[in-house]
């Protein structure tokens, strides 16, 4: 210090600016340590959160199972997910993803694969299931923390059955259903298979029923039925063939009674599931060996009650004469299974060389209930054509049997459709026509003639005949 008070002032300034310096040179040197934080290695993970809900707000059954496959096809994740409210959160490598949800695996002891792989298969066992399940599937870009919503829906048919008049000596009743798959695959395909599942039955007073089952459609264009019934004196085999292949998502309600065809009202819905499907059969109509083009015996001629039932196929009160019957000059007889004036030419019965009597079926029908058919029929014309009534018994057999089946109903559709006809044929499970007066109903997947309830609306197709005469 005795030095300094020696210099000059110039000098001392001098001394003390690079001191300064110095001290900010090496304060700036100190934020070197923090760039070399700033250039450490990336996470290789990110995180993932999923939330789960349904379509249709279906019920989710709880665990999930939930697999997630790398784009080369590796199950890199496999969890059970069983907390009903909380988000599933996980870490993956960086990457595409594709996730796959499915519910109720755990409860119905569904069968892995030995390789899990998007392309394989979970078995059923049995080919059944007693709870139904759901599958979906996400696919997702996981570069940074990501949550995702995954959205379920059923990949199998509900299934229940009924049957009533069965002989109270039976001790036993089974049922094989075919065609069914016996698995699906993590993408979401069908085994189609084409496998049978049993189902037994248990008695709850009068009547044979079981659990709701649930089984994942083949490809199909029927489903059959092999019932079994055990009895003291022997087994009564008997086969049912709906005319109709069992979809995903939807309720299917059959209904039987053993020696009468009936249909029993009953209550099969829940949320997230498609409109009940009611199927009736009988056990009558059916021959031991499967085949089912048998109408029934006179066992058929039930009281009936409320809702469909007692299946008269007689021709009671009907009355098809029309002494007012028009005549129609044509240039050229058409041809049954064709049009003429926009209606279908259903039957045609020659009475002389130049002249024939033509069914026709109208081009409109109506959804109705069955007392309202007369006042409805009332109001209707066509082209001119005035007094249109129901199809009879026969003629409703007539017509059932010529477009049977869900191809040949779709071949008589196409034609109405290209000829710009404004009503299609119905052919739904549940879908069923008027008949006998308003008294009876037919369906063109099933081949049974059933009474008319007052409880529901049926579709009437009106029918009128005409006189058909060549000109000269």
């Amino acid at each position: 210090m005795n030095y300094l008070k020696t210099l000059p002032i110039a000098q001392i300034r001098l001394f003390l600016i690079l001191l300064y310096n110095a001290i900010w040179l090496f304060s700036c040197g100190e934020y070197k340590v923090d760039e070399g934080n700033e250039s450490q290695p990336e996470e290789k993970n990110s995180r993932l959160q999923l939330d789960f809900n349904s379509v249709d707000n279906a019920k989710i059954n709880f665990p999930l199972s939930l697999f997630a496959f790398n784009t080369e096809n590796e199950c890199v994740m496999q969890h059970t997910h069983t907390a009903t409210d909380d988000l599933f959160t996980s870490e993956l490598p960086k990457g595409q993803y594709t996730i796959v949800g499915i519910s109720g695996m755990e409860n119905n002891g569904v069968s892995l694969p030995l390789q899990t792989t998007p392309e394989s298969f979970i078995r059923l066992s049995g080919n059944v299931c007693s709870s139904p399940l759901q599958i979906s599937r996400l696919q997702i870009g996981l570069n940074q923390a990501t949550f995702a919503t995954m959205t379920f829906s059923y990949v199998v048919s509900a299934l229940r059955f009924t049957m009533s008049g069965i002989p109270s000596d039976a001790s036993k009743v089974e049922m094989k259903l075919s065609p069914v798959s016996s698995g699906i695959s993590f993408s979401g395909n069908p085994r189609n298979d084409k496998q049978e599942a049993a189902i037994t039955f248990h008695k709850d007073g009068h009547i044979w029923t079981c659990k709701e089952q649930y089984i994942i459609p083949s490809e199909s264009s029927t489903t059959h039925l092999s019932i079994n019934i055990e009895r003291p004196g022997g087994n009564e085999a008997y086969g049912y063939t709906y005319q109709a292949a069992l979809k995903a998502g939807y309720p299917y309600h059959f209904t039987g009674r053993y020696g009468q065809p009936i249909a029993l009202d009953g209550t099969f819905q829940a949320e997230g599931w498609h409109q009940v499907t009611n199927v009736e059969f009988g056990f009558d109509q059916i021959k031991p060996d499967g085949k089912d083009d048998n109408e029934g015996n006179g066992g058929n001629n039930g009281s009936g009650s409320s809702g469909e039932g007692g299946g008269s196929d007689g021709n009671e009160g009907e009355d098809n004469n029309d002494s007012n019957m028009p005549i129609y000059k044509v240039s050229a007889m058409p041809e049954v299974g064709t049009l003429w004036k926009e209606c279908l030419v259903c039957s045609l019965t020659p009475s002389s060389g130049t002249e024939s009597t033509a069914l026709l079926l109208a081009p409109q029908q109506f959804y109705v209930y069955a007392s309202d058919t007369e006042e409805q029929l009332s109001y209707f014309s066509h082209n001119g054509m005035s007094g249109w009534r129901i199809f009879s018994t026969e003629e409703a057999k007539a017509f059932r049997d010529r477009y049977f089946g869900i191809t040949k109903t779709e071949a008589l559709n196409k034609l109405l459709l290209d000829a710009e006809v404004p009503s299609l044929i119905k052919y739904e499970g549940t879908d069923r026509y008027l008949c006998n007066n308003g008294k009876s109903t037919f369906s063109m997947t099933s081949n049974m003639v059933s009474n008319a309830g007052d409880s529901r609306k049926y579709y009437l197709r009106p029918v009128k005949e005409v006189k058909l005469k060549l000109s000269k």
